[in-house]
């Protein structure tokens, strides 16, 4: 069941009265519905080693990283590391991935 008031329509719940009559009291509820980038991130992060030494090298990891569905990451090149956040991909899986570059890759650490 919906209820609109004006531009607004969000669903109606109905429940027992409190005061234990046979009416029922009818709320509405609103969802808010946030944008993926403004939600917490509980991720894990992931640090990794990539022998990168130039733009071409972590473009080559932007590529490779670009390719997966909700990863968030940022490139260090001048300290060869690459931080990963992600729920869907394991430790060996980023691993891999990152290997795709054709460069000495290892896990570092979870922060």
């Amino acid at each position: 069941m919906y209820h609109k008031t004006g531009s607004r329509a969000g669903p109606v719940h109905c429940f027992p009265s409190s005061s234990g009559e046979r009416a029922l009291s009818c709320h509405t509820i609103y969802i808010l519905l946030l944008p993926h980038s403004l939600l917490p991130l509980n991720m894990p992060k992931e640090e990794f080693f990539v022998d990168m030494t130039c733009e071409g090298c972590s473009n080559a990891v932007t590529r490779v990283l670009s390719r997966l569905d909700n990863v968030q990451y940022e490139i260090d090149l001048p300290n060869k590391k690459v931080t990963i956040q992600s729920d869907n991909y394991s430790v060996d899986q980023l691993l891999e991935t990152l290997k795709k570059t054709g460069k000495e890759t290892k896990h570092l650490c979870t922060k």
